[in-house]
């Protein structure tokens, strides 16, 4: 029960980001690129995205379903920075938050 409701959650979380998107984890055992953070029943993430245009790592801040760049490098080391020290500022103020691990927004098409 309670993994279908983060299942849930994940879905609208991606889709405020792209339009009929879904989440999976990705294959892969580096640090985690996105954390979901909650006091009570508000939600709030904070993600790593790749840049591939230029070649650069964003980090993104969802607040309200509404997308933020908060922070954009060369290195993902510096964007990592940016959403550690968002997540430590939203956990000083009693936030709850926690690693979703590894995840790739894909495209509808990608299951069927």
């Amino acid at each position: 029960m309670k993994s279908t409701r983060l299942i849930i959650l994940l879905s609208l979380i991606a889709a405020s980001t792209m339009a009929f998107a879904a989440v999976e984890p990705a294959k892969s055992e580096s640090s985690s690129n996105y954390f979901l953070c909650k006091n009570r029943k508000i939600v709030r993430t904070i993600r790593i995205e790749n840049d591939l245009e230029d070649n650069k790592c964003v980090a993104l801040y969802t607040k309200a379903g509404i997308d933020k760049e908060v922070g954009r490098a060369q290195n993902v080391s510096t964007c990592m920075k940016v959403v550690e020290n968002i997540k430590g500022n939203l956990e000083a103020a009693n936030w709850k938050c926690r690693e979703l691990g590894q995840v790739r927004i894909t495209s509808s098409s990608d299951h069927e």
